[in-house]
């Protein structure tokens, strides 16, 4: 059967432009699964989709994202920094982010889209499931704790794999003595 399959589902393309497609949708067995693949793969969409559903709400601290951007785009450059030091301490307690936000105030600098299983666990190309609104404060003490945590595993393992490479030099030390001797004519295991 030479019958294309969902990029997504891996299921046959039911569309008569399946084997010839002119259209993106065409890849997809149905609209539904186009839609979730473009959720799952563009970080635009997935953004979208999760501002339908929290608004722009900080998952965390509850600071609404939405309604600060809103807020502080007609204010005055001065304005808006008095604005984000009151309304989101946290914000502005970080100066990069505090200048970002009052420079250029969009919702990209206020808000991310943040993976609840990070994706160097698996939690990539997922579902809107595994994502949550955070602030741009609270994204970045995530990410430096996600940072540490890759940091300390690494650290772990380098270790792991040092004392393994000791054990095997070892054994390769002992495995020469015994050559050795045996050479010798001599059974000594040091």
């Amino acid at each position: 059967m030479d019958e294309p399959l969902c990029k997504l589902c891996q299921m046959p393309c039911k569309g008569s432009d399946a084997k010839t497609p002119r259209y993106f949708e065409d890849l997809f067995c149905d609209l539904i699964c186009c839609e979730e693949y473009r959720i799952r793969t563009s970080s635009r969409s997935l953004r979208q989709e999760l501002f339908q559903i929290e608004h722009g709400v900080c998952t965390i601290c509850r600071l609404d994202c939405h309604q600060l951007v809103r807020t502080i785009k007609p204010l005055s450059l001065e304005r808006r920094r008095e604005y984000i030091e009151e309304a989101a301490p946290n914000v502005a307690s970080q100066k990069k982010l505090l200048d970002k936000l009052a420079n250029n105030p969009c919702e990209g600098n206020a808000w991310h889209a943040d993976h609840i299983v990070p994706v160097y666990r698996g939690g990539g190309e997922c579902k809107l499931e595994n994502m949550r609104t955070l602030c741009v404060a609270c994204h970045s003490k995530v990410t430096a704790a996600q940072r540490a945590e890759r940091c300390s595993t690494r650290e772990k393992a380098r270790k792991q794999l040092e004392v393994i490479m000791n054990d095997m030099k070892y054994m390769e030390e002992t495995a020469t003595n015994v050559k050795v001797n045996l050479v010798l004519g001599t059974l000594f295991i040091s």
